[in-house]
């Protein structure tokens, strides 16, 4: 005889001893790191594509009057500890930022055009969740319908909790490759935060990319030997352009990058470094070198004006546009403290309403 299934998460939750992490507080900031299967470049994929150690004394390509910046944030509310498992709740939102050289900042929603928007349950393959439920999602009233996203455990990803971060982090993922997509008609570059994903199919556009800004380069995946030339580059400069498979097994597409100087400080090399990199077909590779080039050219010269040398909100590796876009997207998200009264509510099946009376108090 079939068992008979639960109604929906909530209706699991509440038969399986849940409960809402008491010590559990989330930062905000939702720091992550980016797990994936077409990240890993090893220094035997990678080729020189110029020669390393000469630096051009100007780049061939001006500056860009105008750029696009597309982001997600991401909030996570609750985390459900369930028998011997977490589930985080969590809002996701993303959107795109456009600066213009004189004109500032223009934003790619407002209230009557929200971004893209998702409130996710991020929980583990391994729970088979939605064999046990008819409805995968969890209703805390309201309107606020928090829809399951699973995720397997990776040879990366041990903790119970980092298996739901990462499922959180694929919907993400999922909304800014969406955000990227529908900037690529608007002929001007376009740069995601973050490392560039696959777009299906693999796409660049010359003049427009997208092009992705890395902000953590410690781990350079390069030979030990270009270390020294890497520190020692100039303010508004980049290095040659290095190109690696974006996964072994997918030599068809080629990951495209150069490293970027945004702030000099003899005192801290490392400071002020990041990596600009795309994602090309490998047949259109020859033809879309010299449009790569302009593109990194292009970016190395207007992206040291968009930051600044002083210690507030990750600069100078993170930008004043992306900044102002994560602060924007940050206003879409509901109190944390609200959505912890809703799942208490719901474990303990009682009337959602009851959370509003107590506010209004």
């Amino acid at each position: 005889m079939e068992e008979r299934k639960h109604r929906d998460i909530g209706a699991l939750l509440r038969g399986g001893f849940a409960q809402v992490d008491h010590w559990y507080m989330e930062d905000e900031a939702f720091f992550h790191r980016e797990v994936g299967e077409d990240i890993p470049l090893a220094p035997r994929d990678l080729w020189e594509s110029e020669e390393w150690r000469e630096f051009p004394e100007d780049l061939s390509f001006p500056g860009f009057d105008r750029v696009c910046f597309v982001d997600g944030k991401a909030r996570i509310h609750v985390r459900i500890l369930y028998r011997t498992s977490v589930l985080l709740l969590a809002e996701v939102a993303a959107s795109w930022v456009q600066w213009e050289r004189g004109k500032g900042l223009s934003f790619g929603f407002s209230p009557s055009s929200p971004p893209s928007f998702a409130r996710v349950l991020g929980a583990g393959e391994e729970l088979a969740l939605r064999a046990v439920v008819e409805h995968p999602e969890i209703d805390l009233g309201m309107g606020m319908v928090f829809r399951l996203e699973e995720t397997r455990r990776g040879a990366r990803i041990f903790a119970d909790a980092e298996v739901a971060r990462q499922a959180i982090l694929n919907v993400m993922q999922r909304l800014e490759r969406e955000e990227v997509r529908r900037l690529l008609d608007r002929r001007i570059p376009v740069v995601k935060d973050g490392t560039i994903h696959l777009i299906d199919p693999p796409t660049f556009i010359p003049g427009v990319g997208p092009c992705g800004l890395v902000k953590g380069v410690e781990e350079l995946r390069l030979p030990r030997e270009w270390l020294e030339s890497l520190l020692r580059l100039p303010r508004g400069r980049r290095t040659p352009a290095v190109v690696g498979f974006l996964r072994q097994d997918r030599t068809d597409v080629l990951r495209v990058f150069s490293y970027v100087r945004l702030v000099e400080d003899p005192a801290f090399p490392w400071k002020g470094l990041v990596r600009l990199e795309v994602v090309v077909p490998g047949e259109q590779f020859p033809v879309l070198r010299s449009d790569i080039t302009r593109l990194f050219d292009g970016l190395a010269q207007v992206l040291p004006e968009l930051t600044g040398d002083y210690p507030w909100r990750r600069l100078p590796e993170n930008l004043f546009p992306i900044i102002a876009l994560e602060e924007r997207l940050r206003q879409h998200f509901a109190p944390s403290g609200f959505v912890q009264e809703l799942v208490q509510q719901v474990l303990w099946e009682k009337n959602p309403s009851s959370v509003w009376e107590r506010l209004e108090e």
